[in-house]
């Protein structure tokens, strides 16, 4: 069985958000995240009802299991994410997403060149335009 604070936590890494990131979405300040996730039960607080709203709406976690007292964490996740638990995890969590952006902005380049130098097909071409105007819409 995991405590709410415990599934905050999951919810947030499982969203790969930062502490910081959370409290934007919730409107709240980065302390009052760090009140909710706390191990120490004497500086611990309880999201109110909305902002329990807004972490699953935030992190896609389901209301019904942030709720429930018997639904604990997946075991699976745990063994996963094995660092969930220390002070590092935020540092993980901006250090992946820097590398996925450098991978990113590589693998852009390295597209830019096939288009600059003509070495896609008609349906390469297709899959491009069609990716970008996806990405388009969806902002």
């Amino acid at each position: 069985m995991s405590g709410l604070w415990e599934k905050i936590k999951a919810a947030r890494l499982s969203a790969e958000l930062t502490q910081e990131e959370l409290a934007e979405k919730c409107g709240v300040n980065r302390a009052t995240v760090s009140m909710w996730e706390s191990k120490d039960p004497t500086k611990r607080i309880k999201p109110r009802k909305h902002n329990l709203e807004k972490i699953s709406d935030a992190t896609g976690a389901p209301l019904g299991w942030l709720k429930s007292k018997d639904a604990g964490i997946d075991d699976t996740w745990l063994e996963q994410n094995q660092d969930w638990q220390t002070a590092d995890v935020e540092q993980r969590i901006v250090r992946e997403r820097q590398e996925n952006h450098a991978r990113a902005k590589r693998s852009v380049q390295e597209l830019y060149l096939m288009v600059e130098q003509n070495k896609l097909t008609t349906d390469e071409y297709d899959l491009i335009i069609s990716l970008v105007r996806a990405f388009q819409r969806g902002r």
